[in-house]
């Protein structure tokens, strides 16, 4: 099976985890090639959470390992370029006393480098520091480097830390959330106290470019962060979206890009509108020449509704966006989700969430999203206990294609039933390569011979495959089973029980 853990931007590797069958073989004919190590054996109590990357030293992955008697261990693990283990690096480390609390790790100039943080009680501060990690043994002969440091982050505020890279991959971005990823005002029933954000840019040699602390006057529970990047200039990016007021008894949701300039004082800040259009969900990236391109669903009626897609696309230098196009899901494309009588009256999807905009390199995007809710089932046993049970839906997955002037072209359904009490081995990964889009996900394998698709059987871990759809340039699409059970290489890391392989996909 296929588990998923998160799709890491700027990284070429991504996560993949699936169950390793007996008599792996790649198939042929579908432009994928498949290559697994030997069998080895996980560390008891670890899960693997991150695939950081890899250089000409091999591949790096991060691990995370409980214990009952300590707090989580996080390990960097190294294999070499016959996918074998080499090196495994627990990371730990203190500074005047107090515990680094270390998160993850990512390569940046062909260096590998692992950032923690630690809380200062006594000052009421986060610090992030950075440990730089030998590729050959994962040693770490340096000191760790003070990265940045927040104020005022009190006992009961999380605080976190994140990392972005130019597209040019000269730069690194470090962010300073005050209070888990949300920028703005926290409100109290006696006053505002404001919350400060930061952000420091680095070059190749970890030499500061600048950084700056701000704000935002925004309440804190209203307002939240959806993604942040850096530009090969060094200017700092967020999209965050707030929840106003409701207006005429309905929800309302105001989108804003904000720019952070290295010469500049203060955040600019650009509101996005669809005029009489509600922004259902979107995402931002920058595009090679530095444009800002921001993509995602709209509705008519409702918040939490889609009608079609949307794409808009910002000049780098004024900041004015250049075009913006629409593309309505027609009544043949709707019905395939309802009922013809519903899609002719204009009912609305709904529960899809926005997963991914990938550009790709001819100036284009492709957007994909799925379909996700959550169901919950209440037991009481005679004891008057009661216990609920979760379970979480990955089913059929929308996939948009943008052509270089920012037309949309053509916006297709892909099949998809999956459902389990944990979303491990749930959803999806993706891969855009040359005219081809690829997907990777856990499938009943009832489904490769299944020809209906309002018949397609439910994933839930029995009889599993892993299924590849591959979509042409026109939007037709067909799927082969992965196997049974770097130019262009995805990272895998599978497993069965507590034994495990590297896997590299070649599109």
């Amino acid at each position: 099976m296929l588990r998923f853990e998160k799709n890491m931007k700027h990284y070429s590797l991504i996560i993949v985890l699936f169950l390793v069958a007996n008599g792996v073989r790649a198939q042929q004919g579908n432009g994928v090639q498949v290559r697994l190590s030997e069998k080895s054996k996980e560390p008891m109590s670890s899960v693997v959470y991150d695939l950081i990357g890899s250089n000409d030293d091999g591949y790096f992955i991060a691990r995370l390992k409980k214990s009952y008697l300590s707090a989580t261990e996080i390990i960097i693990e190294k294999y070499d370029q016959q996918l074998q283990l080499k090196n495994a690096k627990v990371l730990s480390g203190t500074v005047d006393g107090e515990i680094l609390d270390y998160t993850t790790a990512f390569l940046f100039n062909d260096k590998l480098y692992a950032i923690g943080y630690a809380y200062f009680r006594d000052g009421d501060k986060k610090v992030a520091y950075l440990q730089e990690m030998n590729t050959k043994d994962l040693s770490t002969p340096k000191d760790q480097v003070e990265m940045l440091v927040m104020e005022g982050i009190e006992k009961d505020r999380l605080g976190s830390f994140r990392v972005v890279k130019s597209p040019d991959e000269q730069l690194v971005g470090f962010i300073g959330f005050p209070n888990d990823g949300k920028i703005a005002i926290l409100d109290t029933k006696k006053q505002k106290v404001p919350s400060t954000a930061i952000v420091g840019v680095f070059d190749t040699q970890m030499q500061q470019r600048w950084s700056r602390a701000f704000q935002l006057d925004y309440r804190e529970k209203d307002y939240t962060i959806i993604d942040s990047d850096i530009d090969n200039k060094g200017n700092f990016y967020w999209l965050g979206v707030n929840d106003d007021a409701k207006v005429d008894g309905k929800r309302q949701y105001s989108y804003f890009m904000n720019v952070y300039s290295r010469d500049g004082e203060k955040p600019t800040e650009y509101p996005l509108s669809l005029d009489d259009k509600f922004i259902s969900s979107c995402t931002f990236d920058i595009a090679p020449d530095g444009g800002i391109v921001i993509s995602g669903f709209y509705s008519e009626k409702d918040l939490d509704d889609i009608k079609g897609v949307f794409y808009t696309r910002i000049d780098p230098v004024s900041r004015m966006a250049l075009s913006t196009s629409f593309k309505a899901f027609d009544t043949a494309f709707m019905s395939e989700f309802m009922s013809a009588r519903k899609a002719s009256k204009g009912k609305e999807l709904n529960d899809f969430d926005f997963a991914e905009m990938i550009l790709r390199e001819d100036g284009g995007a492709v957007l994909i999203a799925q379909k996700y809710y959550v169901t919950t089932s209440t037991t009481t046993d005679n004891q008057g206990r009661s216990r609920t049970t979760y379970t979480y839906h990955y089913n059929e997955m929308i996939v948009s294609n943008i052509n270089p002037s920012g037309e949309i072209d053509w916006v297709v359904r892909i099949p998809k039933r999956q459902a389990a009490s944990s979303t491990a081995f749930l959803s999806y990964t993706s891969m855009v390569k040359d005219d081809k889009i690829y997907l990777v996900f856990n499938d009943n394998e009832r489904n490769l011979t299944e020809t209906k698709e309002n018949k397609i059987h439910p994933y839930n871990g029995k009889k599993s495959v892993a299924m590849l759809v591959t979509i042409a340039s026109d939007g037709s699409w067909a799927k082969s089973a992965l196997f049974d059970n770097n130019e262009n290489t995805t990272l895998l890391y599978a497993e069965k029980g507590r034994t495990y392989k590297m896997g590299l996909l070649t599109f």
